[in-house]
């Protein structure tokens, strides 16, 4: 339970209050099963958001009392899958949770292009353009697992684009049945079983999850993308299914290349499908080991290069940076702010002294085949980079936020011995728990101190230098 959190679901559960002295309700624009998505102004700024309204309490009358039982916690996991990702560009970016005494309000970028299934009725014979929003889930997945959760609800009516036309890019709304798992302890079992029935794994058709059960869900939205239909049903009812017979037909069926759907569709997109779409958990890729497929990286190679693109190189280091925990990206700026005061000390020019920890790349005008292995951002994107290695929130970029997101780690270790000694008030060679509450009061909220937690792998207690020697580890590449 979450601090002061009654039996019932009620009390605090650590987020925000003041919801409605910060925003102004513009309307309904959505509606779950356990919740409506409202769109929201900011009173100080007038930007619009969604907001996803929860009750601390699920009084749908045909849940049953296991489900209302485990809500709280689907509630908090889902609030933090989304601080942990952070700074990933395919997902709708956080902007904060809040809390009165019956909801909870999950305050997000609003997306307003519609669902990827809008997208593909515009140009339904485009497979370059289902390449690329494929990959934007993978993308979505694999970032998910690097921070170790489940998402178990992938499906095209959750993911949106942020706006409608060209300028469009794929984001990733809704964590709801998203789970946190441990590597060494899988499959996940749960006993009420969850997800839309058509996208379950076999596996998950027998109440286990894990991150292939994940990849299975994208191989069969695939699959229905490309052909209009759904790789799995049931036989005797398609129009109107009986779920019974739509999992037991994924569970026993193979994918019927057979069909007239199929026909309009490249060898090499339904390679991709089979991959994904394997009985055997074990036998499927990884989502990062997906995004390698020919088909996602034909796609890719076949956009237009004529643009200047930002090379992948320094997008990788911003994403990574933006997608860390807040300990790790303040511990960067420590360690950034401290490399830049270097130049008090000596009469070497900055750029020449910032010369062997930065590796910036070489200019995007080199030859069409590097360009190519970079991305294409336009100042959204851009934006939302650069909102995110914003630390201290002051809508201004200090040159400590810039250096610290585009450090080469490996040349670095003197300097981060400096940080972490910063942190370590009592000289122990150890970050306590007391160390970090104390260095993260000013800078967090309560509820968002937990996940920073959640992924250290070791002794509650304390914190070792040897973590730092390790920050760069925080999603695919």
């Amino acid at each position: 339970m979450g601090p002061e959190q009654g039996s019932d679901g009620t009390g605090s559960w650590g987020y925000l209050t003041g919801f409605a002295d910060r925003y102004k309700v513009a309307g309904q624009v959505g509606k779950g099963g356990n919740g409506i998505v409202n769109k929201v102004v900011q009173k100080a700024t007038g930007r619009e958001y969604a907001c996803k309204v929860l009750p601390k309490q699920l009084a749908d009358a045909r849940a049953s009392e296991q489900k209302k039982a485990a809500h709280p916690e689907s509630v908090r996991h889902e609030v933090e899958a989304l601080l942990l990702l952070r700074g990933t560009l395919n997902v709708a970016g956080l902007e904060a949770a809040y809390e009165d005494d019956r909801s909870v309000y999950i305050v997000m970028e609003l997306c307003r292009g519609g669902d990827i299934i809008k997208a593909m009725k515009s140009n339904p014979s485009n497979e370059s353009m289902l390449a690329s929003i494929i990959r934007a889930v993978l993308q979505v997945v694999a970032h998910c697992h690097a921070v170790k959760f489940l998402h178990r609800d992938i499906k095209p009516e959750n993911f949106l684009l942020s706006e409608a036309g060209e300028k469009g890019h794929l984001k990733a709304i809704d964590f709801g049945l998203a789970l946190p798992f441990d590597p060494a302890n899988l499959p996940l079992s749960v006993s009420v079983l969850e997800g839309t029935p058509w996208y379950l794994a076999p596996e998950a058709c027998r109440g286990k999850f894990e991150p292939a059960t994940d990849v299975w869900a994208v191989g069969a939205m695939t699959a229905q993308l490309l052909t209009g239909e759904l790789p799995f049903n049931d036989p005797v009812s398609p129009k109107m299914p009986s779920m019974q017979r739509a999992r037991r037909s994924i569970i026993r069926d193979e994918v019927d290349y057979g069909k007239k759907g199929w026909s309009r569709v490249s060898p090499l997109a339904r390679e991709f499908v089979a991959s994904l779409l394997r009985k055997e958990p074990a036998s499927r890729p990884s989502a990062a080991q997906a995004l390698k497929h020919p088909w996602i990286q034909e796609e890719e190679a076949a956009e237009q290069v004529g643009v200047r693109k930002i090379d992948k190189s320094v997008v990788q280091r911003l994403q990574r940076f933006a997608n860390a925990s807040y300990f790790k990206r303040s511990v960067l700026e420590h360690i950034a702010a401290d490399m830049l005061t270097l130049r008090a000390r000596d009469q070497q020019p900055l750029d020449a002294r910032l010369g062997s920890f930065l590796r910036l790349p070489p200019s995007s005008a080199a030859a069409d085949n590097e360009r190519r292995l970079g991305y294409d951002l336009d100042p959204d994107e851009v934006d939302a980079l650069m909102r995110q290695l914003d630390i201290a929130g002051t809508g201004r970029l200090q040159s400590a936020e810039v250096a610290a997101s585009i450090i080469d780690w490996h040349a670095l270790q003197e300097c981060a011995r400096r940080a972490f000694e910063q942190i370590d008030t009592d000289g122990s060679g150890y970050i306590e728990r007391e160390e970090l509450v104390a260095y993260l009061s000013n800078k967090l909220s309560p509820y968002e101190v937990c996940p920073l937690f959640c992924n250290i792998h070791y002794p509650a207690a304390w914190l070792p230098l040897c973590l730092l020697r390790h920050m760069p580890s925080c999603g695919p590449a």
